[in-house]
């Protein structure tokens, strides 16, 4: 006689379902070969053995589908900071390492292909590292924002206050925009696959 097993999963109503649904799914191939041991050995109690790596094998799982830093990383305003933080550093990194080390030509379509690849790179890191779609959006327009500050400013002492507003349109909205979608795209995408 065969038996049917049923798998429950009590997760945070902050999980999303196709997170939930994922683990849960990984759950059920983790422990199928356990499942039909259990069943072709037909004895009614489980023994303390195979709970035993029943359990080992769920919480294997689980350190693999749980967000690392979850406390900092499932919303609110410590995602913001931390996306904000991150998404900054990385900016002046790049901007840094490309315009000063590697002194790229003023040539605007390369300039042009350089700041979309920067601002693409700031999105995607600051929406993983948020790891929910809201604070991944806010948290890598912000670190964007910022780290164009000092740019901004000497723009203004340097060539005038209509290139700093020019500046500061084209680097806060334009490129900002681009950030922060991507910024909540991927931090959509993190939030759907991993539990918090």
């Amino acid at each position: 006689m065969r038996r049917t097993y049923h798998i429950f999963a009590i997760t945070d109503s902050e999980d999303s379902y196709s997170a939930t649904l994922k683990f849960i799914k990984n759950l059920y191939m983790e422990t199928k070969d356990l499942l039909e041991e259990i069943d072709k050995l037909d004895v009614p109690v489980i023994e303390q053995k195979v709970e035993r790596v029943f359990s080992e094998r769920v919480e294997k799982l689980l350190k693999k589908m749980v967000r690392p830093l979850r406390s900092w990383r499932a919303g609110g305003w410590k995602s913001v900071l931390l996306a904000a933080l991150v998404t900054y550093m990385l900016s002046v990194f790049l901007y840094t390492f490309i315009y000063s080390v590697i002194n790229v030509p003023e040539i605007f379509v390369l300039q042009s292909m350089i700041i979309v690849g920067i601002s693409t790179t700031l999105g995607i890191v600051g929406g993983m590292i948020a790891g929910v779609p809201k604070e991944g959006s806010i948290g890598s327009w912000l670190g964007h924002f910022i780290s164009i500050i000092p740019v901004s400013v000497d723009t203004l002492l340097h060539e005038g206050f209509l290139n700093f507003i020019g500046f500061l349109l084209l680097g806060g909205i334009v490129t900002g925009s681009y950030v922060a979608a991507l910024g909540f795209l991927f931090g959509l995408l993190y939030d759907n696959n991993f539990l918090r």
